[in-house]
């Protein structure tokens, strides 16, 4: 829940010295400092929750909340204002090669994954592509890809992300396609 808080107390020594205190810390967030091992375990869950959304579908996860939800562009841009600079850059970037010349939009969104925030921009196309870039709470980026639709086996489709081996490199598809 927004606003909720997890306490821990630290003692440098057992038993528990007068030396002791209490570390707050936002729910969902951590320091921006990671392990290479945890960068890699969450790039893993957000390729893993991000991957299969289908985005036209009526009913988005529960967890995963618009953060651009202003009925105009420039209450969008000042919503988009508070996020993380490299977040802030990706949308800008979308906004500008998609959204301004008019065969898509794009949106900024935030879900906690392995107790952690993670922002994503995801940009929807006219057609039945998208493009997804997705951001650690310190606006890292860790994953980008190419988003469309694949054959079920079944005569429908399901939805697909194609994970870039290197980050950003979905930005090409963007700008060939301008």
């Amino acid at each position: 829940m927004a606003g909720d808080m997890i306490a821990v107390l630290v003692c440098p020594g057992l038993p528990p010295t007068p030396r002791c205190f209490v570390a707050i810390n936002p729910v969902g967030s951590k320091p921006a400092a990671h392990s290479a091992s945890s960068t890699a375990q969450l790039t893993k869950a957000a390729k893993d929750y991000f991957g299969p959304i289908d985005w036209s579908a009526d009913a988005l996860p529960a967890n995963l909340k618009q953060l651009d939800s202003a009925d105009t562009n420039p209450e969008r841009m000042k919503q988009v204002g508070k996020l993380p600079k490299q977040v802030q850059e990706a949308f800008n970037f979308y906004f500008q090669n998609v959204e301004t010349a008019d065969w898509g939009s794009v949106s900024a969104y935030k879900a906690n994954l392995k107790g952690e925030a993670v922002y994503a921009v995801r940009t929807g196309t006219d057609g039945d592509d998208g493009y997804i870039e997705v951001f650690n709470f310190a606006g890292k980026r860790i994953a980008t890809g190419l988003e469309g639709y694949a054959d079920d086996g079944q005569g429908g489709f399901t939805p697909t992300t194609t994970w870039d081996t290197r980050l950003g490199a979905v930005r090409t598809q963007v700008t060939d396609n301008d």
